[in-house]
């Protein structure tokens, strides 16, 4: 980020030391840009800020729906294991009830009064 803005400071500089200048030969020990290619270096450098800026934002929004998956994971997990132990209740419960009325039932034979 720093050398973005540094390269556009640098290229400010550049172009209005070019502005201010005749056209006049660029010295060898410099590198001289046009007030063009000067202003298409900054929108650029501004173009990727804003593009790293949108990818961090992207990147976080991605790692907080993972954390949340998980934990809708862990959740359900919790709950399906809540229902097995309901259903293995409920089966239990029936075969209780089942042996509790094969022992209670009384024997009624035809033609008596009396249930045994």
């Amino acid at each position: 980020m720093k050398r973005y803005a540094f390269a556009t400071l640098l290229l400010c500089i550049f172009a209005l030391n070019i502005a201010g200048q005749d056209a006049t030969p660029c010295p060898a020990d410099r590198i001289c840009i046009t007030r063009e290619a000067a202003i298409a270096a900054a929108e650029a450098a501004k173009e990727r800020d804003a593009l790293k800026l949108q990818k961090t934002a992207d990147d976080k929004a991605f790692d907080d729906l993972r954390k949340e998956l998980n934990e809708v994971r862990v959740r359900l997990g919790f709950a399906q294991g809540e229902a097995t132990a309901l259903r293995q209740n409920a089966v239990q419960d029936r075969a209780i009830i089942a042996e509790l009325l094969k022992s209670t039932k009384k024997k009624c034979y035809p033609f008596t009064l009396i249930c045994l």
